[in-house]
């Protein structure tokens, strides 16, 4: 009899090890996984840190915003960038801006001198382009946007009123 209860300690000893070594293998097999995507976003994130700036004589209106997108020098894969335009009373817009057709943003045409309702292209690294927004505001916020759609930490502006032409 005793020879019985001794395996029988034996086995439940195994059990709870091979318990735990089940838990620890579903652990690493769900959460490391999740751990290294949200590392790597972040360090991609980390790489695109003021990628996207507001420079030159970007100004705003009563109806519109006006600015000048500078992109990094370094060529990083990104779909666009995000901008949110803030106006004095705290309200704001968002645009989320890539190539394509954006409902509310129009490029400025160097050869018309006007801003053009067209596809919408980005910089090239270390070059700028000048986009017209449908949203006056002062405050401007902008964001490098993933190829993922995520967006990453955004740089502050502020802006003046457009001098009047």
């Amino acid at each position: 009899m005793k020879d019985k209860k001794g395996l029988s300690e034996i086995i439940s000893s195994v059990m709870l090890i091979l318990v735990v070594i089940v838990a620890i293998g579903l652990i690493v097999a769900f959460v490391v996984p999740m751990i290294k995507d949200n590392l790597s976003g972040s360090k991609s994130c980390f790489d695109l840190n003021d990628y996207f700036k507001i420079s030159g004589t970007s100004c705003y209106n009563t109806a519109n915003t006006d600015l000048i997108v500078e992109r990094g020098m370094q060529e990083l894969e990104v779909k666009g960038f995000a901008v949110s335009i803030q106006d004095s009373s705290g309200e704001s817009k968002s645009y989320r801006v890539s190539p394509g057709l954006i409902e509310g943003v129009m490029l400025y045409n160097k050869t018309t001198s006007a801003y053009d309702i067209a596809t919408i292209v980005l910089p090239n690294p270390g070059e700028s382009k000048k986009y017209q927004f449908d949203y006056p505001g002062n405050k401007i916020s902008i964001a490098p946007l993933q190829k993922n759609d995520k967006i990453c930490t955004a740089s502050e502006f502020t802006i003046e009123v457009c001098p009047e032409a």
